[in-house]
């Protein structure tokens, strides 16, 4: 690089001068100093300048100050507004909430029956608590109470109290936090309920020792009061407000109960009068009894009237109040005003500024004013050196990227070469122009090398045989430009090999904006191997616990099979001695047997054979349902009937169900036949039947129950239902229900892999879906969707 830096000094011209080979070079001389009467003025100009700047820096600084107060004044008072109307809608709406419950009738008629004293129950606390929760009128309502307060998240409980204030019932009961038992009498929000008005009152709860707002409303019945419907919502569901402007909610004692600074909470303003509370008062409506002040003073500058300062922070701040209407609630909002803290500073800052600003005008001035000689620099030679520098900085950034550009094709193959996937870049003609080191392990003993024509190394296989690049998803990629995935594809190698792998194709542009395409592949060949073996294994599992009532099922048949045959036996060896008396000419028959039980012998034994015959074909068909059901079925989709896969699947698992529920078939006897794998799909049949089963017997209702499996077809889809009358999948579950490992059985029940395997078998295997909901009457439907031919997603 050319340096055109003139020489440093004091003050300089420049100019052009000629050597001896008529050369142009750069001249620099010093400049003489300037005039003494010059340098006078000059500094009588900078005192001046400096008594100036600081009146100018005062009014400046001060003028920003007072229009930044302006401006959060306003803001504040703008905020205060928004946020105080905020939340007295939404104390609003929590005050209708209990009015509207405790005029239900499961409430009322409850209460009706049982608030004739208002003494307290002199039982225990853990006694009444076990009494009340073990009624089941009172049982039924904590049920109800927990289902509204589940729909409603803002209330985290609800409570029936009678008149005496014991609560009877309540949204948590069986909770470790149970309010069922507690009493309630010396709470304000009681005291108004039980006198007929709605009720509201701040307090720490009692069993729960979290903050919260209470409100209450009388529940009356036959025109007097009978008890008292309470509700409470925790601090924290308005914390949304206050953090929005560094603001608190303080009570109607001057206690701080919410703040977006944590450490503000359950301290007191200035003039709190919550010290002349009782002892039991404090310790009842707030669990302590010593308040920490938050220490607010005004700011020592007069000059800000309103400005106030908290502890020994730095930065004032302004502060409004608004009283929260119809509640016993302040809210304050605080603003920062940094300015005001500033001022002082910025005012020295300005002023030093403004003095430097003037320093150096007069110092420019000064410059200009000796500066005589500066205008006879060539312009030709600044064009020449400009020129030159331009053209040494181009050539530079050219090697710079050029180097940059060679470090990253090392490093990018490097990269590639250390993946575990195979990758390869193919341009549009169906070129290798790049194979990592596993794309060249995993297609061995084939050479690659650019250039080389993709189909010679490897081809995509159908079930038709292998496919030319041309016709593959791989060409439409790179044409449509969209990319193009499939986690269970086949490739044939140039030796013949079979490979199952997942790829994953994007198509690009190359350095030289031409069209190629990043195809990565993995074999996927043992996994494979895995999840079949693991299939298998799981259908054998399901084989193994069915053994046991699968015998059962048989030896039922086998065993009247059996007394069917006794007694043919019996009755032709009573035949055969009728036809050798009669062969004999030993006498009548009726000599030798009675007509009466020859006549008996003749009715009965065909109809013990059709039993008999009846008994071998049920072995029959529960051994070919179990034949069916346990084979493995090959890799490839085959036609299947969805009808005969359910009535296999029922006959197989018909012990595990038959003293359960009683299973109704609604099929559909027009579905056409589902391209599927069909071992795996009664796999999943089973696990839904068998997780009905033990729904229905872990649901506590009488048994027998109900299990309904339902096919029918949509145009190109099939579909099968299977529900149950258990207790159901809550909706909080079911979005996890199918997750590996996750269970609802209890430990040792169940090992959360039977519907993470159906899931994978629908959806991932077959493209279909799986999805759970509620049956009518209350029980789990799942709905299994199957496309009845297979979808053309590529190989």
């Amino acid at each position: 690089m050319v340096d055109n830096s003139p020489p440093t000094g004091p003050l300089w011209t420049a100019g052009t001068i000629e050597d001896g080979e008529g050369a142009r070079r750069l001249r620099t001389d010093p400049v003489r100093p300037a005039h003494p009467v010059l340098m006078r003025v000059a500094a009588a100009c900078f005192v001046a300048w400096i008594v100036v700047a600081w009146i100018l820096a005062d009014r400046v600084v001060l003028w920003r100050t007072e229009t930044e107060l302006a401006d959060a004044s306003r803001q504040i008072t703008r905020t205060l507004g928004d946020i105080s109307q905020g939340i007295e809608r939404s104390i609003a709406i929590f005050h209708g909430v209990p009015s509207a419950l405790g005029r239900d009738s499961s409430a009322r008629d409850i209460l009706g029956r049982r608030s004739a004293a208002s003494a307290r129950s002199p039982l225990p606390q853990d006694r009444r608590r076990a009494v009340w929760q073990a009624d089941p009128a009172l049982a039924a309502l904590d049920r109800t109470l927990a289902d509204i307060a589940a729909d409603i998240p803002a209330f985290s409980v609800i409570w029936v109290m009678n008149r005496s204030g014991d609560c009877i019932a309540a949204s948590n009961a069986g909770s470790d936090e149970s309010f069922v038992g507690t009493n309630y009498a010396d709470r304000d929000y009681f005291r108004q309920g039980i006198e007929g008005l709605q009720g509201h009152q701040y307090a720490v709860g009692r069993n729960t020792r979290v903050p919260g707002l209470f409100f209450s409303a009388p529940v009356v019945a036959d025109g007097r009061v009978v008890g008292v419907l309470a509700t409470k919502i925790d601090l924290v569901y308005l914390l949304s407000w206050v953090d929005q402007a560094n603001a608190f909610l303080s009570d109607n004692y001057g206690v701080v109960v919410l703040a977006g600074d944590r450490q503000l909470e359950m301290r007191v303003l200035p003039g709190a009068t919550v010290t002349a509370l009782p002892f039991a008062s404090r310790m009842g409506r707030y669990r302590q009894s010593e308040f920490q002040p938050i220490g607010l003073g005004a700011w020592p500058d007069s000059r800000f009237d309103g400005v106030w300062r908290r502890g020994d922070r730095e930065t004032p701040v302004l502060m409004r109040t608004s009283d929260i209407a119809g509640e016993d609630l302040t809210l304050t909002v605080t603003w920062p005003v940094p300015a005001v803290a500033t001022q002082s500073r910025d005012c020295i800052l300005l002023f030093i500024g403004l003095c430097a600003a003037g320093a150096g005008l007069l110092l420019i001035l000064l410059f200009l004013v000796t500066l005589r000689t500066g205008r006879r620099l060539a312009q030709a030679e600044r064009d020449s050196r400009a020129r030159a520098n331009a053209l040494q900085r181009r050539i530079e950034e050219r090697a710079r990227i050029e180097a940059i550009r060679q470090a990253s094709e090392v490093r990018l193959r490097t990269v590639t070469d250390n993946l575990q996937e195979s990758v390869l870049v193919v341009d549009a003609a169906g070129r290798v122009v790049f194979a990592n080191r596993s794309a060249r392990r995993l297609l061995e003993p084939a050479t690659i090398t650019d250039g080389q024509e993709v189909d010679l190394l490897l081809r995509l296989h159908i079930p038709d045989g292998p496919i030319p690049f041309a016709r593959s998803p791989w060409a439409a990629a790179l044409t449509s430009g969209q990319p193009q995935s499939n986690f269970e594809a086949e490739i044939q190698t140039r030796d013949g090999r079979i490979l199952e792998v997942a790829y994953a194709c994007q198509p690009m542009e190359d350095e030289d904006r031409m069209p190629c395409l990043v195809v990565s592949f993995r074999d996927i060949g043992a996994q494979k191997k895995a999840e079949r073996e693991a299939l298998q294994s799981a259908r054998l599992i399901s084989i193994g616990g069915l053994a046991a009532g699968i015998a059962h099922e048989i030896n039922t048949p086998a065993q009247y099979i059996s007394d069917n045959l006794h007694y043919i036996e019996e009755g032709l060896k009573t035949l055969c001695a009728v036809i050798s008396a009669d062969r004999a000419a030993a006498g009548p028959a009726q000599d030798i047997v009675d007509p009466d039980m020859l006549k008996d012998l003749l009715a009965e034994m065909p109809q013990a054979v059709a039993e008999s015959r009846q008994g071998v074909e049920q072995i029959a068909r529960i051994v070919l349902s179990m034949k069916e059901f346990s084979h493995p079925g090959g890799s490839s989709r085959a036609s299947t009937d969805i009808n005969r896969s359910v009535d296999n699947i029922l006959t197989v698992s018909r012990n595990a169900w038959k003293h359960v529920a009683e299973v109704v078939c609604d099929l559909d006897r027009s579905m056409p036949p589902v391209t599927c794998h069909a071992g795996e799909i009664g796999q999943v049949l089973l696990n839904l039947i068998m997780n009905a089963v033990q729904a229905i017997e872990q649901g506590g209702r009488p048994l027998p129950g109900r299990i309904t499996v339902t096919t029918r077809h949509d145009g190109a889809i099939a579909e099968i239902r299977v529900a149950d009358t258990g207790p159901g999948v809550p909706a909080a579950l079911r979005e996890s229900i199918f997750d590996p490992f996750f269970t609802t059985k209890p430990v040792g029940k169940g090992t959360g892999q039977g519907l993470a395997i159906c899931r994978d078998v629908v959806v991932v295997k077959h493209h279909g879906t799986l999805t759970v909901g509620e049956a009518d009457g209350g029980g789990a439907l799942f709905i299994v969707r199957l496309p009845i031919e297979e979808p053309d997603s590529g190989p």
